[in-house]
């Protein structure tokens, strides 16, 4: 996946303003021969019931991701989501939840202030979450 520094920089100010909560949302752009550019990113509100353990996107933002990608020939390349409190890898529930041909952008919060962003995607096994390339420019 390619993400562009401004969309890290927005996306490590939403982790950060709902810490110790999870942020989330939904990653826009082109995908190409297994390759995705992200050039938006659409913030979610999460709207699950423990939001500092899991996430749950909440409808409108989904329909509009929708939207926005239909009226305008992009893709949804994925999803983000925060973790406050643990590194940015794949939870079970977050495996559990994963879908085919999707990227699963995690962030993690170190505690010098800076930021850890993975990128992961449904194995061939439809079970395992593999971690993809994550180029940031």
């Amino acid at each position: 996946m390619i993400l562009g520094v401004e969309h890290l920089q927005v996306l490590r100010r939403l982790a950060e303003e709902m810490a110790p909560e999870e942020c989330c949302g939904v990653l826009l752009g082109r995908v190409l021969a297994m390759e995705s550019t992200v050039d938006e990113v659409l913030q979610g509100k999460n709207v699950a019931d423990d939001r500092r353990r899991r996430y749950d996107i909440d409808v409108p933002t989904l329909l509009l991701a929708h939207r926005r990608a239909r009226e305008t020939g992009r893709d949804i390349v994925g999803y983000y989501h925060s973790h406050p409190a643990s590194p940015p890898r794949p939870s079970a529930t977050d495996r559990q939840y994963a879908w085919p041909e999707t990227s699963y952008l995690i962030l993690g919060l170190p505690q010098d202030g800076g930021i850890a962003a993975r990128s992961w995607r449904l194995g061939q096994d439809g079970e395992t979450l593999e971690e993809e390339e994550l180029v940031v420019r």
